[in-house]
């Protein structure tokens, strides 16, 4: 519940709340000539309201610029980049020789398969 707020929302209420997510700070303080400037000016309610949204935002920004500074102070050296770029490489070049073999001996797993379960079938 908006402290001053008495239950009984007024047309202009209901439409300058929902301008008020829109607004630029100055209309959010109650600065300018702005039709929701005036209304912030003269509503204790909107008022109340628009002071705690330009709080959230502030918040907002302070975690945003703290998140930025601990992503800043994680940042990897290049050195490690060349490392872990070098170890890629190689994982990628031993898997190329890898796979074809792999998939060679599934397909000669396939084809005699059936010639071994022929031979047990006979034998039994």
């Amino acid at each position: 519940m908006i402290d001053g707020y008495d239950g009984v929302e007024r047309t202009e209420c209901r439409a300058a709340r929902e301008q008020l997510l829109e607004a630029d700070v100055d209309a959010l303080v109650g600065v300018g000539d702005s039709p929701l400037a005036l209304h912030v000016r003269g509503c204790e309610p909107c008022r109340t309201l628009a002071g705690r949204i330009i709080a959230d935002q502030q918040a907002l920004d302070r975690a945003l610029t703290e998140l930025s500074a601990k992503r800043a102070a994680v940042a990897v050296s290049p050195s490690v980049h060349a490392r872990t770029d070098s170890w890629v490489i190689r994982r990628r070049a031993v898997l190329r020789r890898a796979v074809p073999f792999a998939a060679a001996a599934v397909l000669a797993a396939l084809l005699l398969l059936p010639q071994a379960l022929r031979r047990e079938s006979l034998v039994v």
